[in-house]
């Protein structure tokens, strides 16, 4: 009996110095499991419409809804990331009104869904440089 605790504790003992953690890697996924290919990369401003549609219907890596307020401009906003990296920005800004912004980094969403004063973020530059409505 003892020489049998002796292999099974030179067995863990071997099987801890052995086994070893899983390496964290720190790359860039593509837009695997979306259909991110489906969307053109630019749409004109009398197709935006149709741009909220298919830009809404599609499937993505990373999306992340806010509502902001009913009465100040824009009510709510939604996040669409392909990558995890940058994406689409719709904003309601009434009832039938929308803004469509491409390519926002997920930086300037971040900064703008955490804020404290989210619509003067949304109205700044650095927002409203990847704004398609124009």
């Amino acid at each position: 009996m003892p020489a049998l605790k002796i292999v099974f504790a030179y067995f863990f003992i071997l099987i801890a110095t052995t086994v070893e953690g899983q390496v964290e890697h720190n790359f860039k996924m593509g837009p695997e499991k979306t259909n991110c290919q489906n969307i053109p990369l630019e749409f004109k401003p009398e197709q935006l419409d149709s741009a909220i549609i298919i830009i809404q219907s599609a499937t993505y890596r990373y999306t992340e809804h806010i509502v902001i307020s009913r009465y100040y401009t824009p009510r709510e906003a939604t996040f669409y990331s392909c990558d995890g990296d940058k994406g689409w920005v719709i904003a309601r800004i009434n009832d039938t009104d929308h803004e469509v912004y491409s390519e926002v980094p997920l930086s300037i969403w971040e900064t703008f869904a955490n804020s404290e004063d989210p619509i003067a973020d949304y109205k700044s530059e650095g927002f409203q440089r990847y704004l398609v409505n124009e």
